[in-house]
């Protein structure tokens, strides 16, 4: 059959599922072994492949992301791969890539340092998309074997050190990026089980209401930037006013961005 066919099959499910088409289109290019731009209507399709794509958006749309069943994403154009212990990356972590981009790309010898970089995501898509100098680092050694891989998978050059927060961190950079932890440990219980059981709590949970890892950030991050250097952080959709709050005694120029769907996201602050 054609994969014409296979998309009329879930047209009607679009109104629940507004990207299933996107995703069908992810599975077709992971099966196939092709490029997503090389995919047409009438691309054939066997029927044992059908049934895979079948069994796959199944499970896709019982709630275990798309991401999770092919083995990897893409995104900011890299192909990240990453297991069970690294964090599925989110459509909003793309947007913090986009503000570092925009803050380094018209500058010469940037060092940026990916802290809790989990599968490499932020890190390798920066080191891909500049000409900057980039540190992953992160505690858990599975997230070091999967930045290893995906920098390899997308042949860019990182250096990698295996660190709780800024233990064994020595430099100092022009740029710190995190996406740390950041949900409450009683909103974590709330999650359903699926979202549960598909990333790493490790990855997830902060105490202190979600602020644990920001604090941390607020005390050290100054002393690890060069002078005039940035933070960028992802922060929770209500966390914008104490987290700029916990910045403000190292950090001026102190600013807190909102997503696509107009929640806080993004906090960018200046070293003083």
């Amino acid at each position: 059959m054609e994969l014409r066919e296979i998309r009329k099959q879930y047209l009607p499910k679009q109104t629940d599922y507004p990207d299933i088409m996107s995703d069908l289109n992810l599975v077709v290019s992971h099966m196939l072994k092709i490029d997503i731009a090389d995919i047409s209507p009438f691309t054939k399709i066997s029927d044992l492949q059908y049934k895979y794509i079948k069994r796959t958006l199944s499970k896709h749309m019982r709630g275990v992301p798309i991401q999770k069943l092919i083995g990897y994403s893409i995104f900011q154009d890299c192909y990240i791969a990453y297991s069970k212990h690294t964090l599925t990356p989110r459509l909003e972590t793309e947007l913090l890539v986009e503000k570092v981009l925009e803050d380094i790309n018209d500058k010469k010898d940037v060092s940026v340092l990916d802290l809790c970089s989990g599968s490499g995501c932020i890190g390798i898509a920066i080191a891909k998309k500049s000409n900057a100098k980039v540190t992953c680092a992160d505690i858990s050694r599975f997230a070091i074997r999967d930045i290893k891989q995906n920098a390899r998978i997308n042949n860019v050059a990182v250096e990698i050190v295996r660190s709780n927060m800024f233990d064994n961190i020595n430099d100092k950079y022009d740029v710190i990026v995190c996406n740390p932890p950041y949900i409450p440990i009683a909103e974590y219980k709330q999650l359903d089980s699926l979202v549960k059981g598909n990333d790493p709590k490790l990855a997830l949970v902060a105490d202190n209401n979600g602020l644990e890892f920001y604090e941390i950030i607020a005390n050290l991050s100054s002393k690890y930037l060069r002078n005039g250097g940035k933070l960028f952080l992802e922060i929770g959709y209500n966390q914008g006013k104490n987290v700029k709050n916990l910045l403000l005694n190292h950090f001026n120029k102190i600013e807190v961005l909102r997503d696509y769907s107009q929640n806080d996201r993004i906090v960018i602050a200046q070293s003083i």
